[in-house]
């Protein structure tokens, strides 16, 4: 992510503050299939809003903030995925342990204040799981793949 901050420049959560807006959006565009449309081709963003079928305006604004967290490149009018994004999240791999986590942080997280003074969990992570069926697939196949990489060690 392309922030550069010196010592003192902010309090201390200011870094965090902003590696969560970018992690948002970049989980907002990997949902809305933002890096996987950009793969093969530069759009502009009305071309982006059209193939999305989404707001243009919206569109726009999401495709800056993608080119200032580090996740698209700007030329001219039109925008695409840099290579980090495009060797990691414009396909099927790693971008699905995004999908996951993106998903587990931003809903299942909201009970943390009350688990913490009541000593008990917030959620029943399995039971929370079973109720979002593409999430537990997605949880799955991440377990999976990851026993098959470590498999012979």
């Amino acid at each position: 992510m392309p922030l550069h901050l010196e010592p003192g420049d902010g309090p201390p959560s200011f870094v965090d503050l902003i590696a969560t807006a970018g992690y948002r959006a970049m989980a907002a565009a990997l949902r809305l299939g933002v890096f996987a449309a950009l793969s093969p081709t530069p759009l502009t963003a009305p071309q982006l809003a059209t193939t999305l079928n989404t707001d243009p305006r919206g569109t726009a604004l999401l495709a800056e903030a993608l080119v200032a967290f580090g996740y698209l490149e700007r030329e001219g009018d039109t925008y695409s995925n840099t290579a980090p994004t495009e060797k990691w999240l414009s396909g099927n791999g790693y971008s699905e342990v995004d999908r996951f986590w993106s998903t587990v942080l931003f809903e299942s997280w909201d009970g943390l204040e009350d688990s913490i003074r009541t000593g008990k969990p917030a959620l029943d992570f399995y039971g929370w799981l079973s109720e979002r069926p593409e999430t537990l697939e997605r949880f799955q196949r991440m377990l999976s793949s990851h026993a098959d990489s470590i498999a012979r060690r």
